[in-house]
């Protein structure tokens, strides 16, 4: 048996007793994590995005300085 699942035993059978004040700092830090983990993936798909631009509008002026090229030519 694991460390854990003692644990989980003990919390599970009553013989654990939880202090409440520990136990809301946990679910308050527990939220802080999940809306800061929120924020970065929204961060990563604008990060994301603004780099499909960049390269989509990139390549476009390639395009670009290759017909004038190609036009001299």
């Amino acid at each position: 048996m694991t460390q854990d699942e003692f644990l989980e035993n003990m919390i599970n059978s009553g013989e654990v007793l939880v202090d409440a004040k520990e136990l809301r700092k946990l679910l308050q830090k527990f939220n802080s994590l999940k809306k800061e983990q929120k924020q970065l993936k929204e961060w990563l798909e604008n990060e994301q995005m603004l780099k499909g631009i960049w390269k989509k509008n990139y390549y476009n002026l390639l395009e670009e300085k290759r017909l004038k090229i190609n036009l001299k030519g």
